[in-house]
């Protein structure tokens, strides 16, 4: 996910409203990461919706701004 969300990054062009939300989506999956390493409390058991939510994002964003026909 987190190379789907910097391939997302570093693509120049395209719609930058799907950039945005791409870039946005991946951000949050790191810090849901870095704060399941540093805390006591499992982050997954509470908001482990929301982390597969911006997982679909980043795939959606990256399929999005990928050149080339879409798949149907």
């Amino acid at each position: 996910m987190f190379r789907r969300a910097c391939d997302i990054a570093a693509t120049d062009g395209g719609d930058q409203w799907v950039r945005s939300v791409g870039i946005a989506a991946g951000l949050s999956l790191l810090s849901v990461h870095i704060f399941g390493l540093l805390d006591a409390v499992a982050l997954g058991t509470k908001v482990g919706i929301f982390q597969w939510l911006a997982c679909g994002l980043v795939l959606a964003a990256w399929r999005l701004q990928k050149p080339g026909p879409m798949a149907v």
